[in-house]
C-alpha cells in the first residue's frame, strides 16, 4: 500500500518503480534497490518481462523529452531519490518480518 502510493505518478506509464531505472537516476539508484522496491509493489510485481522493458522505455523517454524543458526539475529527482531509499528500507523490513 505504502509502495503504491509513493510510487504514483499524474502520469500513469510513470506510476511503476521501474521509472528509476531511467538514466535520469542512474547515478543514484542502483538496480539492487529496484529489484527490492519492486518486491513490495503491488502493481509491479505481477508484470512480465515485456511489460517491464515497456515500463522502463516509457519512463527512459518521458525523461528524456521533458529534460530540457525543466518538467522533472532537481527537487522533483531527490524527492524521488528519497522515496526510493524510503522504500527500500521498507523492503528490507518487510522481508525481515516475513523470516519470522
Amino acid at each position: 500500500m505504502w509502495a503504491e502510493t509513493l510510487i504514483h505518478h499524474d502520469k500513469r506509464h510513470l506510476s511503476t518503480s521501474y521509472r528509476y531505472n531511467a538514466p535520469y537516476f542512474q547515478d543514484y539508484i542502483t538496480p539492487e534497490r529496484i529489484h527490492r522496491i519492486t518486491q513490495i509493489s503491488p502493481r509491479d510485481r505481477t508484470l512480465t518481462p515485456d511489460q517491464i522493458r515497456r515500463k522502463r522505455n516509457e519512463a527512459e523517454v518521458e525523461f528524456e523529452m521533458s529534460y530540457s524543458s525543466q518538467r522533472y526539475p532537481e527537487t522533483w529527482q531527490h524527492q524521488q531519490i528519497a522515496v526510493a531509499e524510503y522504500l527500500d528500507t521498507l523492503s528490507e523490513l518487510s522481508a525481515r518480518l516475513d523470516s519470522l
